[in-house]
């Protein structure tokens, strides 16, 4: 990106291994994105293409649940991707598929860790961090924890990744699952043992990034149905996640609008704790589906609803719910509507992605996505923010550091104008 001529002199220093994170299935248990086509071609090999150009004589290995075994190899062709192999195992731990795949190396080797979904990772940048990352001795670099994910990759030191396998045998396992699906921020959590750092690129012209979003649109296709509980991995699903959040604020005798509600899964699991739910989605095939699905719950109902024109009284809910909504539409409009059916002194609690340079997401049904600072500038005119919540990744929290890929804000409506 940007200056990646200048830093092909840094082929000379390439990595033991370029590892690529791939698989069939979202954490959500839905089709992964890395799947979907950029010109007829996924994305994944998309991927593959743009680390060879610039890791010509590094070996890549997609590291793949076993879950998949033989799959990927006819699905990204590998006979068109020269020195490409591929590892399967270790269905939810990422970390173990990481170590499996290095078995063979010494301990003080650098890998490189990209996602199969980032087309337009940032090569140049890692290339930089690799340089510094050996120069200073690190057991991890990475790039900063808002940054747009598309863009991003890891370093890790080999040794550092085994010794972390050791480190999360002594937790339970409740605790260390997040952390086989994340390792950096079990790293970062412990600078008395490893040695991390955070490397911070130029921003990206606007030119870039709109061409990223060109590329995305196929890519990033919307899904209802994407999510299968069945089949997911709650440790990562984030967007589960959110909801397991809203319950540690909500209270059994709220009545909640969950808006936007897609799926209706988590409306339903919001009814399990709460007096009663509404789910609200646009889509009216949508609301038909669910309502049928949720049959059961008898205190849980669904209407077909503009998020910007809400067919709902004032003062009518305790809590609005809403996640990943306000990126998608005009957010003082939304904002405003959703302070009118809130009573006074109600909560809300949303989710929208955090993107440190969103002004032109990637993700082409996104408007903007919002900096930290950027989206309780927006909030704070119409509620007051009790909380701000940064989702590194997956479902990991830091309770301290509210910076992350996505931000989780509890609102309060409050009768005087918040400052």
């Amino acid at each position: 990106m940007g200056d990646e001529i200048e830093w092909k002199e840094f082929f000379d220093m390439k990595p033991a291994i370029v590892l690529v994170q791939a698989s069939s299935r979202s954490w959500g248990g839905g089709i992964n994105l890395c799947m979907n086509p950029i010109n007829g071609v996924p994305a994944l090999s998309h991927t593959l293409v743009r680390l060879r150009e610039y890791f010509p004589a590094s070996e890549i290995v997609i590291v793949a649940p076993e879950f998949d075994a033989g799959n990927l190899d006819a699905f990204v062709n590998l006979t068109q991707q020269p020195a490409v192999s591929v590892y399967y195992g270790h269905d939810a731990s990422p970390l173990l598929r990481m170590v499996a795949a290095t078995s063979k190396l010494p301990d003080d080797s650098w890998v490189i860790r990209v996602d199969g979904l980032n087309f337009c990772v940032d090569v140049s940048s890692l290339l930089k961090m690799q340089d510094y990352a050996v120069a200073a001795d690190l057991d991890l670099m990475k790039f900063p924890d808002d940054w747009p994910t598309l863009f991003v990759g890891d370093l890790y030191r080999v040794g550092a990744l085994r010794r972390l396998v050791s480190e999360l045998a002594l937790l339970p396992q409740d605790q260390s699952r997040p952390y086989h699906i994340h390792p950096k921020y079990f790293l970062l959590a412990h600078p008395e043992i490893f040695k991390c750092e955070r490397y911070c690129p130029e921003s990206y012209t606007t030119e870039l990034l709109k061409e990223c979003r060109e590329r995305g649109k196929a890519v990033f296709e919307e899904r209802e149905e994407a999510c299968d509980q069945a089949r997911s991995v709650p440790a990562a699903d984030t967007l589960s996640f959110h909801y397991q959040m809203a319950l540690k604020f909500l209270q059994k005798e709220h009545r909640v609008l969950d808006i936007a509600c897609g799926n209706g899964f988590g409306s339903a699991r919001l009814a399990g704790s709460v007096r009663e739910v509404v789910g609200a989605d646009l889509d009216e095939a949508t609301i038909c589906r669910v309502t049928e699905r949720y049959a059961a719950l008898t205190n849980l109902s669904f209407t077909a609803a503009n998020a910007l024109a809400m067919p709902f009284a004032d003062a009518s809910f305790d809590a609005v719910v809403s996640f990943e909504t306000i990126e998608h539409l005009e957010a003082p409009l939304f904002l405003s509507e959703v302070r009118r059916v809130l009573k006074p002194g109600g909560l809300f609690i949303m989710s929208t992605p955090q993107n440190a340079i969103g002004h032109v997401p990637v993700n082409p049904h996104h408007v903007i996505e919002y900096s930290l600072a950027g989206i309780q500038a927006v909030v704070a005119p119409f509620f007051q923010i009790l909380k701000s919540i940064g989702i590194k990744q997956g479902t990991i929290v830091f309770d301290d550091d509210p910076c992350g890929t996505n931000t989780i804000l509890v609102c309060q409506k409050v009768e005087f104008k918040p400052n």
